[in-house]
């Protein structure tokens, strides 16, 4: 099946510890499961091979089963009901984490700098694949793809942990590699080499595992659930695209309860980015807190399922049967069919392009750079930036230094460059190329593009000694700060360029010993230092704020600011092909199906605050920015406008979901739409 992506999934987590007394996995009913998958419109199923305690799910003559599933082999008999519906199998294989080998070959576990093999910051034992490991890893799915009907693979958790790995194996390969023993590099100031070290055996192994499962069956369907996300460090072991090579379909966690209700959103827009083409998934929890067993509420159930639709993605839902196996036939009933049978209904509104305007650079050099255990300003001037467009409804999409082309940055009329303190030659010739071509790039705080470019034009020195600093806005002096957040102390400039007003320097840098009067210290100074530069280049522009305006706005957002960039940006592009007047809650995205002649603009609304977190994931260790946002009631939007550029004479225009009565009129170049929502809704006009 991988040639059609299905649209809908369920992900039938069951990591189920070996608790006999307990009857854990003693009452699986596939039958019943197969049969309410099927009346729910689910296409696609993830089930297990192999958990993470090392339990195998069916009957393996390599491994071991759980006790608790009895004569029962329940891979085999989901997959048998669940293709009888016409329901796509994937088998759920853990790798790195696995309790059971864990145990039996503690020589095979991941080592941290100082030799310990504990368990870390995660509860699972962690097991290094450059160990005898990866053998079995490998005979493991082989026996699986040879010896079952399954469609495909779900692999998780090929990682490698916080501090790892520096066992023997990892040492004996870096020496063979680099001359130099893995601990001894670290001493050595080679963190770059290190981070590339990790990176390239973790693809090795997917490369070599996909492969060979590929030789088997060469159908599969294969994905690897990465870590090469903006809110995981780089020790992790994932790069943003480096990990998916392989991979037929992109899969990511937009759990909201992790990253606030904008993460369905934010998620399906960064992993189609990443998929450079390919299919993608967004996982969402059935739960209101991952896996607590909590039901959300229909509407908010509703509402992440069809962000991620409506954004050209797989939905899965993650969803755990009870501690025997048996199932929640409700959730089916209230929450997962009505979307996806919604789904099934309207899956023609997302051919087509989507109407496109700026792109959010992430440069994985620049992530590289940073300390392990410090990735919070990444993490925010990634989700700042994108919050910043977000709210202003401005279409935002992901490119990647790894795998940035001429071809797609010409989509673009905007590339936001958030604290890119780092770039590749390569990358920086299709920038510049791309601005003298007419594009506009925008940059906050370090800017290695701006940096190069024009060298022999300004003086740098360095980051500012204060940690916040202000920006002169209509009179006002608006804050700017975050984590540490150091202006660009840069200077001078050409002739022809546009300046901004200093930047405004706080009274005093804040310590326990040091302070203004009961929290921030007071504007100050001017700086010589202009809050931003505006460059002619070629037929575009660049346009640099040498403060760190999306790390700043990601925790503390200045709506002043906001427009303001937005303006300057504006003023150079002109207005974008598609946006609407609404509240920040509102999310949308437009398609133009030139075959059907046909816009299709998508709309939701939250029924709560927008939120987007801005630290780490979580781990047990609390290390984590929870936001804990929940939709409860409907907050229905009055009006929305939208905007469209739409040369072509509309002849209708109607409500294809919520069944609303749109007022539009249509000048020489622009379709203006004006539309109540409810929830969700999918506006069609037709030419």
């Amino acid at each position: 099946m991988k040639n059609k992506q299905p649209i809908t999934r369920v992900f039938f987590d069951t990591q189920f510890p070996e608790w006999n007394d307990k009857k854990v996995a003693s009452r699986f009913n596939p039958d019943e499961v197969a049969g309410i998958f099927a009346e729910s419109g689910v296409e696609s199923a993830v089930v297990f091979a192999k958990c993470q305690y090392g339990n195998f799910y069916y009957d393996t003559k390599r491994g071991h089963k759980h006790a608790g599933l009895g004569n029962l082999d329940l891979l085999r008999s989901m997959t048998e009901k669940f293709h009888r519906h016409s329901i796509e199998v994937l088998a759920y294989y853990s790798t790195a984490w696995d309790e059971l080998q864990g145990t039996l070959h503690p020589d095979w576990l991941t080592e941290d700098f100082s030799g310990k093999r504990t368990r870390g910051a995660f509860r699972w034992k962690t097991l290094c694949i450059n160990s005898p490991y990866r053998a079995l890893v490998k005979e493991d799915l082989c026996e699986i793809a040879a010896e079952t009907d399954v469609d495909g693979f779900w692999i998780d958790m090929t990682i490698i942990g916080k501090d790892r790995c520096y066992c023997p194996y990892c040492d004996k390969k870096f020496r063979a590699l680099y001359g130099k023993g893995i601990r001894e590099a670290r001493g050595a100031g080679m963190d770059i080499e290190l981070a590339e070290f990790r990176y390239n055996y973790i693809e090795e192994f997917y490369d070599e595992i996909y492969k060979e499962l590929r030789r088997i069956k060469p159908s599969l369907n294969i994905t690897n659930n990465y870590w090469g996300y903006p809110y995981q460090s780089r020790n992790m072991g994932s790069r943003a695209v480096g990990a998916l090579k392989q991979a037929d379909f992109i899969t990511g966690e937009a759990y909201v309860d992790w990253t606030g209700l904008e993460a369905p959103s934010f998620f399906s827009r960064f992993l189609s980015g990443a998929a450079g083409g390919r299919p993608f998934e967004a996982l969402v929890g059935r739960f209101i807190n991952t896996w607590d067993f909590t039901r959300k509420t229909p509407d908010q159930m509703f509402f992440e399922a069809m962000t991620i639709f409506s954004l050209g993605g797989t939905v899965t839902i993650d969803d755990e049967p009870f501690y025997d196996g048996t199932i929640d036939l409700t959730v089916y009933r209230t929450l997962i069919g009505p979307a996806f049978r919604a789904i099934k209904k309207l899956s023609h509104t997302i051919r087509g392009e989507s109407l496109k305007f700026a792109a959010i650079f992430h440069s994985q050099a620049t992530k590289d750079l940073i300390p392990e255990d410090a990735p919070s300003p990444f993490i925010r001037n990634i989700s700042g930036a994108y919050k910043l467009l977000q709210e202003r409804h401005i279409p935002v999409n992901f490119v990647f230094d790894e795998s940035l082309t001429e071809e797609e940055i010409r989509r673009y009329r905007v590339i936001l460059l958030p604290g890119a303190a780092a770039l590749g030659e390569k990358t920086r010739k299709i920038l510049e190329d791309y601005v003298r071509n007419g594009g506009v790039v925008t940059g906050f705080g370090r800017n290695a593009f701006f940096e190069n470019l024009f060298s022999g034009s300004v003086v740098y020195k360095g980051l500012s000694e204060y940690s916040l600093s202000y920006i002169p806005l209509e009179g006002e002096k608006t804050l700017v700060r975050g984590a540490y957040c150091r202006y660009v102390q840069s200077g001078a400039g050409c002739s022809g360029w546009e300046t901004g007003a200093p930047v405004i320097d706080p009274i005093a840098e804040t310590s326990v010993e040091v302070f203004f009067h009961n929290n921030l210290p007071s504007p100050y100074l001017e700086s010589s230092v202009p809050s931003y530069y505006i460059v002619p280049l070629g037929k575009g522009w660049v346009i640099q704020y040498n403060q760190p305006i999306s790390e700043s706005y990601a925790k503390q957002r200045g709506f002043a600011v906001r427009d303001a960039v937005i303006a300057q940006i504006l003023r150079r592009t002109g207005k974008p092909d598609f946006w609407i007047d609404a509240p920040a809650r509102v999310d949308t995205v437009a398609y133009h199906d030139k075959e059907a002649r046909r816009f299709y603009i998508h709309l939701s609304a939250f029924a709560a605050e927008a939120s987007l977190a801005c630290g780490l994931f979580d781990t047990t260790n609390g290390n984590f920015e929870r936001p804990y946002a929940m939709m409860e009631n409907r907050d229905p939007v009055k009006e929305i406008t939208v905007h469209l550029a739409a040369e072509k004479e509309i002849k209708s225009v109607i409500s294809l979901y919520e069944k609303n009565e749109p007022r539009w009129e249509q000048t020489a170049e622009t379709l203006v739409i004006r539309t109540p929502l409810e929830l969700w809704d999918v506006i069609e006009a037709e030419y």
